[in-house]
């Protein structure tokens, strides 16, 4: 990757806001310390991070629920997809966790590990993130009683401090399982790794299947379904790009667009709707409707349009075409799917010598624009290459997932 002094800077800002909150949490730790626990049952499952990474870790989730039939499953879920993890049926219970209050402020944070420090002892704790967070996942697999406690090594994109990060892990976890896999590989094969490394059943991809048919929804009108939210503003592609593509597969197809959001994303979809025609936008919907109810509206979708955003993850594996709109800061990590993937997803993208940045952005960045890489995307190009896959591998009699 060329040097930059702009990343460096990125990385140091970052890197002293991971600490900051790491030592703080150090000093929480004696306050919550479970009691060692004689005897305990069921197993509990840690995952707070985002709702792609949830979702392509359905499979790995799948064969813990193998590895433990018969026992009582909870997960400790990010409160912002708890409702659709909880729809899945792995899970006997599922309890959220608001992750931005719970870094930011201790009334929340301590009120939680207060409650999971008095819950009935666990056999088993699993924590399943591989960029675990000192302040965040290995706080409360210290405060969760629980007889044994499992994890992965942790990746260095976490950016913890080592020997900080080293110390946690031998007193929080009895065991600790190696993955020496690099953060670029996706996440299909970290998942492949771990099961190897805990002997735990092979993943199922079985459940996207089960899933499918289970919330398979009757043929409606059919439409085109633009996603506007992402992990982060900068991560949205531009907006005459996104309305470009967005009208090319309209046009194509003859279906309207329907837009689908948060709320924090109303502005960028409303914005979005005034660069299309009128008589293209079927509704606009930011905020007014649950993620699973989102969900099973994608159901009956011709394509999916969407960033680099856990709802491209969830269409394009419950056999929705996707064409996701990626940037370079985690390439690999999620997108492109391994070759082997049955699954209709187009990733449209500019490669640059500084993909894997982490999203620490080598070039000047406005405020009004997005990360440098996705800035630069070519519309024209773009719909092209969407118009090209739509012909070639999407829209032909012989596709099972073909809807035209």
């Amino acid at each position: 990757m060329p040097f930059s002094w702009r990343r460096l800077l990125r990385q140091a800002r970052w890197r002293s806001r991971v600490f900051l909150r790491s030592s703080w949490s150090l000093l929480e730790r004696p306050f919550f310390q479970a009691a060692q626990p004689q005897a305990g049952e069921g197993v509990v499952l840690l995952r707070l991070d985002g709702i792609g990474d949830f979702w392509l870790g359905l499979p790995l989730l799948a064969s813990l629920r193998q590895a433990y039939a018969g026992q009582r499953l909870t997960l400790l879920a990010n409160a912002l997809w708890a409702d659709l993890a909880q729809e899945v049926g792995l899970f006997q219970e599922v309890v959220p966790i608001a992750v931005p209050a719970f870094l930011r402020k201790p009334a929340y944070r301590y009120k939680v590990l207060r409650k999971l420090r008095e819950r009935e002892p666990f056999a088993e704790l699993w924590s399943l993130a591989l960029r675990r967070r000192i302040a965040v996942e290995d706080l409360i697999a210290h405060a969760l009683p629980a007889q044994r406690k499992h994890a992965w090594s942790r990746d260095p994109s976490a950016e913890e401090v080592s020997w900080l990060a080293q110390t946690i892990d031998k007193k929080t976890y009895t065991h600790i399982y190696p993955d020496p896999l690099p953060f670029a590989a996706h996440e299909w094969l970290h998942a492949a790794q771990q099961v190897r490394a805990a002997v735990l059943p092979p993943l199922d991809f079985r459940i996207y299947l089960r899933l499918r048919e289970r919330w398979r929804a009757p043929n409606g009108t059919p439409f085109v379904a633009v996603i506007g939210g992402s992990g982060s503003p900068k991560r949205r592609p531009p907006l005459p790009f996104f309305a470009h593509l967005a009208q090319a597969l309209a046009a194509r197809l003859g279906s309207p667009l329907r837009l689908f959001g948060g709320a924090s994303d109303r502005p960028y979809l409303e914005a979005l709707a005034q660069l299309l025609p009128s008589a293209y936008i079927q509704s606009v919907d930011a905020g007014s409707l649950s993620l699973r109810r989102v969900v099973k509206e994608l159901l009956s979708a011709q394509v999916v349009i969407a960033p680099e955003t856990g709802l491209a993850h969830v269409a394009a594996t419950l056999g929705i075409p996707t064409l996701l709109v990626a940037g370079g800061g985690h390439w690999g990590r999620f997108v492109p799917y391994p070759p082997e993937a049955p699954f209709l997803l187009k990733v449209l993208h500019h490669p640059l010598p500084c993909y894997g940045c982490g999203w620490q952005c080598i070039h000047p960045l406005r405020p009004d624009q997005p990360f440098f890489c996705l800035h630069t995307l070519d519309p024209h190009q773009a719909a092209e290459e969407a118009l090209l896959w739509w012909e070639t591998q999407v829209g032909t009699p012989s596709n099972p997932f073909s809807r035209t």
